[in-house]
């Protein structure tokens, strides 16, 4: 398993963004940072939001509409009902014309809800099940496990 971090500008300071390959496939929990770059996003399999809170998420409102066509990406229902309101709220802000708040607000109605405690498979070797974290009001931790592996991400 390959683990990428990312890091804010030259600083060592790291972000609530982590990255990693198994079996062929790139899994990525949260996208909290503004500098994250199409690239980052490029080879995205699956994506998973933790949470509503903006270092958690906020690159997904610049990029949602660059991951690849096949890209799942996965919160809760609270979570995405929540980033949904915070993403109106922002293009309405920015001033964003018609047809880019369309195509963005549609991206974000794509995102796929999971329940907590529901056993979920993403492909023939990973499965995934949230469980409450407890930090906010619907926010998850993500338990993924294959035959060999199992991650954790609180």
């Amino acid at each position: 398993m390959k683990l990428k971090t990312y890091v804010v500008g030259n600083e060592e300071k790291k972000i609530t963004t982590y990255q990693f390959e198994i079996y062929k496939k790139n899994i990525m929990f949260d996208c909290g940072s503004e500098r994250l770059k199409e690239s980052d996003i490029s080879n995205v399999d699956f994506l998973f939001i933790s949470h509503e809170h903006l270092d958690h998420w906020y690159s997904l409102y610049i990029l949602i509409t660059k991951f690849k066509d096949d890209c799942k990406i996965y919160a809760t229902e609270t979570t995405k009902m929540i980033m949904l309101e915070i993403v109106k709220k922002e293009l309405d802000r920015n001033g964003a014309n018609d047809l880019i708040q369309k195509t963005v607000i549609e991206a974000f109605k794509k995102i796929n809800s999971l329940i907590f405690f529901k056993e979920y498979c993403l492909d023939d070797n990973i499965n995934v099940i949230l469980y409450p974290s407890g930090h906010t009001f619907g926010s998850s931790m993500v338990y993924l496990k294959t035959a060999d592996l199992k991650i954790l991400y609180t």
